[in-house]
């Protein structure tokens, strides 16, 4: 199932995507931070694959700590974006669609999906976590 995220949509607002990061907003940028840390606790070391990676703000996040991050996107436009800004060695973005996360090349041993499981549809919630399962592997 592929029709689940309006490419349209994100196509248009991707160049203002980024703003909602940097409102003057104490309330936002304290879950942000928290967000962030658990980033953080998480990925330090490891092979991560950010799904629905938009225009790389988290992928950019967890490269400071991982070994190395891919951030998987199906929007043309984030992709752009994303790679339009100073990117760090140990990321890469890659277009394609989170559903078809097998295909992307890598080991991983961790996945970050911070704005994409409002896409999940709840009918397909155990689908997606055992897919995420299968794709991190054992330990990740």
């Amino acid at each position: 199932m592929t029709d689940y995220m309006p490419n349209a949509y994100y196509d248009a607002i991707s160049k203002t995507f980024d703003d909602v990061y940097h409102r003057d907003d104490a309330d936002l940028q304290e879950d942000l931070a928290m967000v962030g840390d658990v980033i953080e606790q998480n990925v330090v070391g490891a092979r991560v694959l950010d799904l629905g990676s938009g225009t790389g703000f988290w992928s950019r996040v967890a490269s400071r700590w991982a070994e190395s991050v891919v951030g998987l996107e199906r929007s043309e436009e984030m992709i752009r974006v994303a790679r339009s800004a100073e990117i760090p060695s140990n990321l890469a973005f890659t277009l394609g669609d989170v559903w078809e996360m097998m295909h992307v090349d890598g080991g991983f041993q961790a996945l970050i999906a911070v704005m994409w499981f409002s896409h999940v549809p709840k009918s397909r919630t155990q689908e997606f976590l055992e897919l995420v399962a299968k794709r991190v592997g054992p330990g990740g």
